[in-house]
């Protein structure tokens, strides 16, 4: 049979219970704060990804479109580029993607973890700044 709770409620003035609480938070706590993180990553990728892919015919079409009439030839012509472009931009763009399947253990491998988590800190932000600049700003050069 459990002890009753004001028998158990005495931990809370023992030294070790805090201690061996702190140990605990910075093991199974601290995987827990990484899975999370991990979570979050994967979440943000993937909505990275589908955003970039939904970006690159977007800003193409108005790119090739801009300043031209529709239903002239040459509104038809610019459009069909722009559709030739969009489709070579995205498999170029997924091709070198591609590469951060090797990137990324590379940089572990040749580099301490520490440094290797701060490049990729270091990466994202600079895809932040890049995404804001020119796509996100007022004034951007080719707002989506």
């Amino acid at each position: 049979m459990p002890a009753p709770v004001s028998q158990q409620k005495i931990i809370f003035k023992r030294k070790h219970n805090w201690l061996m609480t702190y140990l605990y938070v910075g093991t199974f706590g601290s995987f827990t704060g990484f899975f999370l993180c991990f979570l979050a990553a994967f979440f943000f990728s993937g909505i990275g990804n589908g955003s970039t892919f939904r970006q690159i015919p977007v800003i193409f079409r108005a790119q090739h479109l801009k300043g031209l009439t529709e239903g002239t030839p040459r509104h038809a012509a610019a459009l069909r580029q722009a559709e030739i472009e969009s489709g070579a931009v995205t498999g170029f763009t997924a091709g070198i993607a591609a590469y951060g399947f090797f990137f990324i253990p590379a940089m572990f491998a040749n580099f301490s973890v520490t440094s290797a988590m701060w490049g990729f800190v270091g990466f994202y932000a600079s895809c932040v700044v890049v995404a804001w600049w020119f796509h996100a700003r007022p004034g951007a050069e080719a707002p989506s």
